[in-house]
């Protein structure tokens, strides 16, 4: 996300996050419609060749960084997974309106272990937790009543080292066509 512009960044989360349209992006940027594509485009070109690259390179990083989320999702403890974020590091909920979710991007390492430890506490991650491949990058589908509930996604620093945006997803409608794993 770094080498995006910041344009380009504000386009490609208010597209993939929060599922806004490009008539509500173009009129909230002051662009046209037709230029908030392009820029959507460009952005997500210069995303999928980034999460090519980690997913090739660093495939053991992502797995051990979805490893001890997992871990903490199952014993509350995340101070080793609190750890590895940047001091920077952003977390976007997508509700969609129709889960709760946070309105606004949690922002920092403090904030964000405080959401994360408190909405542990409230249940959030219980069912059955799976390491999934999204978007060709690592994440994690939670599974509640046969049902999938969220999708927990990662996007490293540009040493790969760190996690740097954190997205979840319980948007119902962008879930409905996620197929459950079979373990």
């Amino acid at each position: 996300m770094e080498q995006l512009t910041p344009t380009e960044r504000a386009v490609f989360v208010l597209k993939e996050a929060m599922a806004y349209h490009y008539v509500e992006i173009a009129n909230i940027i002051n662009k046209t419609e037709v230029n908030t594509r392009k820029i959507y485009s460009r952005a997500k070109k210069k995303l999928q060749n980034d999460l090519f690259s980690a997913h090739t390179n660093h495939a053991d990083r992502a797995e051990n960084l979805t490893k001890s989320f997992l871990d903490a999702t199952t014993t509350g403890d995340f101070d080793e997974f609190i750890h590895v974020l940047t001091e920077d590091v952003v977390l976007v909920t997508d509700g969609g309106g129709k889960v709760l979710a946070a309105i606004y991007p949690i922002l920092n390492k403090r904030r964000v272990s405080a959401f994360l430890k408190g909405i542990f506490s409230k249940g959030s991650f219980s069912g059955k937790l799976y390491a999934v491949i999204v978007n060709g990058q690592q994440g994690i589908l939670q599974v509640k009543d046969g049902r999938p509930v969220k999708i927990i996604t990662f996007a490293l620093d540009r040493s790969q080292k760190n996690i740097s945006r954190i997205y979840i997803v319980s948007n119902p409608d962008k879930l409905n066509r996620i197929s459950i794993p079979r373990h």
